[in-house]
């Protein structure tokens, strides 16, 4: 059994590229170091959602609910 969150409010529509996520992870970081510039996502950032991946593909396999 599953359990769903309703959120409550307004929805927005959001325009999804179908495009490889690595792909253009890569080429932001490479524009980033060309240009000198802070890439969007740091490595603090980047860690966090690696673990939140491993926890979420956990809860899948052991189908139960995985506490951050």
């Amino acid at each position: 059994h599953s359990k769903f969150k309703i959120h409550e409010g307004p929805c927005r529509e959001l325009d999804i590229e179908n495009e490889e996520p690595l792909k253009l992870e890569l080429t932001h970081f490479v524009d980033c170091v060309k240009r000198n510039k802070q890439p969007d996502v740091d490595g603090y950032v980047a860690s966090r959602v690696i673990k939140v991946c491993e926890i979420a593909i956990k809860s899948l396999q052991k189908q139960r609910v995985m506490v951050l």
